[in-house]
């Protein structure tokens, strides 16, 4: 299995999003449920072909990351963070301005604790949110409303909204919350295994 290989040193999660300081980072090709923004404090981020002080990759793509420096990295849901996912989506992996780096370098002394790292992705959230967030389809977003009650028969849930096998398969573009996301991927295979044997699976 595919990990990731970095010296973190101080995380946050908060409900919107999550945030992460290491003293450098390599990692393997892998793909997030959010939008990664990354932030080199003293050298470039290499993704693949683009390199860049902050880099934004869209939700779900696949991608590897390295930077031989110390670097921040946030993580956006996409469903809360609609704007940003919708922004990132619309360039692509990209390198952004400069001046998105400013609270992580004006407080690199601090980025061990928390609350920072609380702060300076509150201030991101804000100055990243000017995409367009896509619509869902109308049974997804039903079905992602009814995934939110523990008590709801999953299978009926699924199988009522009708839609044909392929976006079943896999979380829809803007997927569930944190909270939901590996509810989510659980659901989906086991609802297949029921509705291929008639039966739920424990």
């Amino acid at each position: 299995m595919d990990r990731l290989n970095e010296s973190r040193i101080a995380a946050v999660l908060t409900e919107p999003f999550g945030g992460w300081f290491a003293y450098r980072a390599a990692t393997t090709l892998h793909a997030l449920h959010g939008t990664a923004v990354l932030v080199g404090l003293d050298a470039d981020i290499v993704i693949g072909a683009v390199r860049g002080r902050v880099l934004i990759v869209p939700p779900h793509t696949p991608h590897s990351a390295s930077c031989p420096g110390p670097m921040a990295s946030y993580v956006f849901d996409p469903e809360l963070c609609p704007r940003i996912a919708g922004f990132a989506k619309a360039g692509g992996t990209r390198a952004l301005d400069v001046r998105h780096a400013g609270g992580v370098l004006a407080h690199r002394g601090a980025l061990a604790r928390p609350e920072v790292l609380a702060g300076i992705g509150s201030e991101l959230e804000r100055s990243l949110a000017t995409g367009e967030p896509q619509r869902l389809d109308r049974r997804i977003a039903r079905l992602l409303d009814e995934l939110r009650d523990p008590e709801v028969d999953r299978l009926v849930a699924i199988a009522r909204t009708r839609l044909s096998s392929a976006p079943r398969r896999r979380p829809p573009p803007t997927s569930t919350a944190w909270s939901n996301a590996r509810r989510w991927r659980r659901l989906i295979r086991r609802s297949w295994w029921g509705l291929a044997t008639g039966r739920s699976k424990a």
